[in-house]
């Protein structure tokens, strides 16, 4: 059971990543105008993000360096938040505003729970074997 949850658990935080990035790629332009105008590379940076996002969603599916790709995640969702939601607080519907940048927020935290866990199951994988430690049992199996 612990197993299959991990496994559920794992899916649904990466998919949706994996839906941004596609969406990222197949909506560049229309997204790259809601950038900052100081930012140089206009839909460079939407093309790139597409595929650092479906890049951590393979990582966590494939539970390959899951770790980093939750790091490298949680990063660039900061910068989402400081760079795009904390100056759209002062647009014509706060509301939205307040409502994304509270939603990357929360996927921060999971992202930094997600960096955690991998690092103290690897910790411990280092020290024993795997199946003496239930958090790598439960995040390193399959």
């Amino acid at each position: 059971m612990k197993n299959t949850l991990a496994l559920v658990a794992r899916i649904l935080f990466a998919v949706p990543f994996g839906a941004f990035g596609m969406s990222h790629l197949f909506h560049a332009q229309a997204m790259a105008s809601k950038l900052p105008s100081w930012l140089p590379g206009g839909a460079f940076w939407i093309y790139f993000t597409g595929v650092c996002l479906i890049l951590a969603c393979a990582a966590f599916v494939a539970k390959i360096q899951t770790q980093k790709a939750a790091f490298c995640l949680a990063a660039f969702l900061l910068v989402v938040v400081i760079t795009l939601h904390i100056p759209s607080l002062r647009a014509d519907n706060p509301q939205m505003a307040i409502m994304n940048l509270l939603k990357d927020v929360s996927l921060i935290g999971g992202a930094l729970t997600y960096a955690a866990i991998f690092s103290a199951a690897d910790a411990q994988t280092a020290e024993s074997n795997p199946k003496n430690s239930a958090t790598a049992t439960v995040f390193h199996s399959s």
